[in-house]
């Protein structure tokens, strides 16, 4: 069974906080993911940072540089520090998951853990174990898989559209029904409804109206967003 801290460890690779289940993210979820995949490891951001697929401490020649692991900082960091607009590190603070691959060698960055709350944390989970069991049938099942649920998305607020659109309808039925009564009556002259309002001040003797049209609101009639 693979140790990634040791492979760390072994290619000079050693952050400066470790990862301790139960108290930095609750244990269930460290013991999850090691069971997906044994190669997952925690590595703690201090600073924001850019990253390559696979990144590890070789930072490649002048013609073809790449991110890399290194200590910069006085932190050992996953990439490339971004900075705010005065030239200071910007500040991270989360744990990320990464995995080890054999192949590159290297590390490959999964996701970025923004919260310890217990839903987001078991989507996070279900997500990561969805896509470990489609990638063990081929990238190609993956894609298949991310094409689908956009489409089902795509479709899911198209419905949502037409049934808000179904309730508007439903709701402004009493004013078409009016609409129609009035157009078989013959009664087609446009109106002008329009509202009061007194407008006075103190001391006023005399108070003044002023009209106006009422607006769709005060008339009922319901508009869609």
């Amino acid at each position: 069974m693979i140790s990634v801290s040791r492979i760390m460890k072994s290619r000079g690779i050693c952050p400066n906080k470790t990862f301790t289940p139960g108290v930095d993210l609750p244990a269930w979820f460290y013991y999850n993911l090691k069971s997906i995949d044994e190669n997952f490891c925690f590595i703690y951001h201090p600073y924001d940072v850019l990253w390559d697929d696979i990144i590890n401490e070789y930072s490649g020649s002048l013609e073809d540089p790449r991110f890399s692991i290194h200590k910069e900082a006085g932190e050992v960091v996953f990439g490339f520090i971004l900075t705010n607009n005065v030239g200071n590190p910007k500040p991270d603070g989360k744990w990320h998951l990464w995995r080890w691959s054999d192949n590159a060698p290297g590390f490959a960055h999964i996701v970025k853990v923004d919260s310890k709350d217990p839903n987001y944390l078991m989507l996070l989970l279900s997500r990561i174990y969805l896509q470990a069991v489609y990638n063990n049938k081929g990238n190609k099942a993956w894609r298949d898989k991310l094409m689908q649920d956009a489409d089902a998305k795509e479709e899911k607020a198209l419905k949502d559209r037409e049934d808000k659109f179904k309730d508007v309808q439903n709701e402004n039925s009493w004013l078409l029904k009016a609409a129609k009564d009035n157009m078989e009556r013959g009664n087609i002259k446009p109106t002008n409804p329009q509202h009061g309002q007194i407008i006075s001040y103190p001391g006023q003797k005399n108070r003044s109206t002023i009209r106006r049209p009422v607006t769709d609101e005060e008339a009922k009639l319901i508009i869609p967003d």
